[in-house]
């Protein structure tokens, strides 16, 4: 009931209200009345009666008194005429034994008794109530020859029923008749005027309404009146003022957000473009030079530089990875891909690092693991690299361990956990909470000692989770962190493509050489790197130096492609294209590849919105523009006749001297017994050097030796080099000085045996 009138409307509630109210105050009104009208109608009664038996008793007390019963028989039937008495008794008294006895009667209905029982003389004018009948029993007496004595010579009893039902059946007609008409009278004046009290209350739900709907917070309730409803209705006024306000407020943050936004992907985006521009720059001609015959000084200089470029460009990718998760800009694709060859990869890209610091770098994949699955390899890759490479990085001794498993399968979802075991230094309790947010590492020592940008983790965090995915880290300090990621993949038939390497064949290399390419490029370096390529493969070439100039040519020239920068002057890159595929009849189907060092998914999705092909990121290799220019594909192109040399290698690698000396087997195996000779003397000097303590030199042939491992490929134990050398120019723990020489000698001596097989295959 409680819950079926809240629900009710507030105009029923208003009538239901005011009706029930006076209806139950009528009827309350109206109970009282009835009681106290029958108490004062029995009181009226009795009274009467009481004159009655009185009068009666007088005027008959001298036949009683001589016992004349024919004379008080006659009298009392003139009682006839008075309905309502139905009995009459009257006694006499026995002055022997002090007692009534009967007298006469006048009966309508027949006494069970007649004689009246335990009756006390000196109580015998009393009158009581017995249902709807009054009963009187008055004394009678006898005034004789003494006037100024009574004598008690008798007593009538007089009993008379009262028509009470008939008169509640009264009041019950007359209370229905005033209580219908008052209800109705009620229900009537409620429904004309509760619209005081209803009509505002409607007007304000109609103005919330309108509110919600229209989103108008500009509208305004109407005050009527003065009291509590009027109040509101200006509370309400006010209230939307304020929204109003707040709404224009929040409308203009969000405006400015959305601005911000877009300048923030602007300023990506050119930042992008600004930084990659002169890194391609640097490491094109990086690679042009090493191209040319240079003196192994030279070589050693170009190789710092690719490798500090190469660096660089680490940390660029992990800011723009970090800025697209940021934006929303980060695309998660749906790819088959084996699961058991993507971990043996992951694996074999870090073997290196762990063989150098003597760990022990395995994976563990459960029985019921699939190996076939739908998701995103590549982010699964990264995903795996960043985790299981911190492990490495963080770790001095023990091991770290890829352990998968299938936790369920879920509506399709095969969920696949990544548990990354590590016995490094562990994190702090207190820090488990923070260490997935951006820029976080555990301390400025960390830091200083271990590097990196502190984004790994969280970009890692927000690729799982945008893959519907967990991560969880358990650690403790001194003992290692085990690492746990949750990816749901879908099952697949489809066996995942794998990649080959696409030679160069005698017709493709024709075919680049009939090619007539327009190069659309405002940066002079990358301009002379495109040259450089362009010449080397004989490719016939035209140079734009902004986008109105190459406008121009497409409309004099016929072209095959165009490689089309996307921030230029005057027209920029996207507006070129658009000419291009809508206005430029002579070269409308030409093969249009982006070139932008702002690799961001935006300008990719707005490069093939304008009908560009293909998109290349700056800094590019010789291979990935061949590959744009004569093929559909993306993998690597091998130069047709080049020396296949593997790299597959835990210590050395000859890439290096492959691609300085241009594939020529003799320069690399000069540059490889040239390292033969020297190392012996590097040895020794650092030995002689760390026993006389003598740090500063100590640093400098550090320094020297790292530039010779590098050459040879010798990465790892280039950068122990380097580690020693920082650590004593600083003169910081010497004491681990001696055992670093120690354990770099056992390596650098199996590297040279790696350095002989691999000249060896070469020949």
């Amino acid at each position: 009931m409680k819950l079926l009138f809240k629900d009710l409307s507030v105009k029923l509630k208003i009538i239901l209200l005011i009706t029930s109210i006076g209806g139950i105050t009528l009827f309350l009104a109206t109970v009282i009345f009835v009681y106290i009208d029958y108490r004062n109608y029995i009181n009226n009664q009795t009274s009467e009666l009481s004159i009655f038996a009185k009068v009666f008793g007088e005027s008959n007390s001298a036949a009683i008194f001589f016992e004349d019963n024919l004379n008080t028989e006659a009298y009392l039937s003139s009682l006839k005429n008075a309905p309502q008495i139905s009995n009459v008794v009257i006694y006499n008294i026995n002055q022997e034994q002090s007692h009534f006895s009967f007298f006469v009667d006048y009966s309508i209905k027949s006494l069970q008794q007649k004689e009246p029982i335990n009756l006390i003389i000196r109580e015998i004018d009393t009158s009581w109530v017995d249902g709807n009948t009054v009963n009187i029993f008055q004394s009678i007496k006898f005034r004789g020859i003494n006037e100024f004595s009574d004598d008690l010579i008798g007593a009538i009893y007089i009993q008379s029923e009262l028509p009470i039902k008939q008169r509640i059946l009264q009041y019950l007609k007359i209370i229905s008749l005033i209580f219908g008409g008052s209800s109705i009278m009620a229900f009537v004046l409620t429904v004309k005027f509760q619209g005081f009290i209803t009509k505002p209350l409607f007007g304000l739900q109609k103005l919330v309404s309108q509110v919600k709907n229209d989103n108008n917070y500009s509208l305004r309730a109407s005050i009527e009146s003065k009291d509590e409803i009027g109040m509101l209705a200006q509370g309400v006024n006010i209230m939307l003022e304020h929204i109003e306000i707040q709404n224009i407020e929040l409308v203009e943050a969000k405006e400015q957000a959305l601005e911000l936004v877009k300048v923030k992907e602007q300023f990506v985006a050119n930042m992008s473009h600004e930084i990659r521009t002169p890194m391609n720059a640097i490491l094109g001609m990086t690679n042009i030079l090493m191209e040319n015959e240079l003196t192994i000084q030279q070589l050693k200089y170009l190789k710092n530089i690719k490798v500090s470029a190469e660096n660089l460009l680490v940390i660029i990718n992990d800011i723009l990875d970090f800025s697209k998760i940021q934006s929303g800009n980060i695309h998660i694709d749906s790819l088959p891909f084996n699961l058991l060859k993507l971990v043996k990869q992951v694996h074999n890209t870090l073997k290196f690092s762990a063989d150098k610091k003597n760990l022990k770098l395995k994976y563990i994949i459960g029985e019921n693991v699939p190996n076939n699955l739908l998701g995103d390899p590549i982010r699964l890759t990264q995903i795996l690299l960043n985790i299981a490479g911190n492990g490495i990085k963080f770790t001095e001794t023990g091991h770290v361990t890829v352990n998968l498993r299938k936790l369920k399968e879920d509506n399709d979802f095969q969920y696949i956990q990544f548990m990354v075991i590590d016995t490094g230094i562990g994190i702090k309790s207190e820090k488990l909470e923070t260490i997935f947010e951006s820029f976080q590492q555990e301390s400025t020592e960390t830091t200083r000692k271990y590097g990196g940008t502190g984004l790994g983790l969280s970009i890692s965090k927000q690729l799982i989770e945008l893959q519907n995915g967990s991560i969880s880290v358990q650690s403790k300090v001194g003992e290692g962190s085990v690492f746990t990621i949750i990816i749901p993949y879908k099952l697949t038939d489809i066996e995942a493509e794998e990649s080959r390497d696409i030679e160069i064949t005698k017709s493709m290399l024709e075919q680049l050489s009939t090619m007539n390419i327009l190069l659309a490029e405002d940066n002079k370096l990358n301009q002379l790197v495109a040259i450089e390529l362009l010449k080397k493969y004989k490719v016939n070439f035209t140079i734009a130096s902004d986008g109105g100039e190459a406008i121009d040519k497409l409309a004099k020239q016929k072209f095959d492609a165009i490689l089309l920068d996307l921030h230029m002057p005057i027209k920029d890159g996207f507006e070129v294209a658009q000419y291009i595929r809508n206005n430029c009849e002579l070269n409308k189907d030409i093969l249009i590849i982006a070139l932008t060092a702002a690799a961001t998914k935006v300008e990719i999705d707005k490069s093939f919105n304008v009908g560009m092909d293909k998109f290349v990121s700056k800094p590019f290799t010789n291979e990935d523009l061949v590959t744009a220019l004569v093929s559909q594909s993306s993998t690597k192109i091998k130069l047709k006749n080049e020396p296949q040399i593997s790299d597959n290698v835990s210590i050395s690698n000859l890439s290096y001297l492959k691609t300085m000396s241009g594939g020529n087997i003799t320069i690399i195996k000069e540059m490889v017994n040239l390292f033969k000779e020297q190392i012996p003397q590097y040895i020794a000097d650092l030995q002689t050097h760390e026993k006389n303590k003598d740090y500063f030199k100590l640093s400098e042939m550090a320094h020297k030796t790292k530039s010779s491992l590098t050459i040879v490929g010798m990465t790892s134990l280039a950068s122990d080099m380097k580690e020693l050398e920082l650590k004593a120019k600083e003169e910081e723990d010497t004491d681990t000085y001696e055992q670093t020489i120690k354990e770099f000698v056992k390596s650098v001596n199996a590297g040279i045996i790696e350095l002989n097989n691999r000249v060896e295959l070469l020949s």
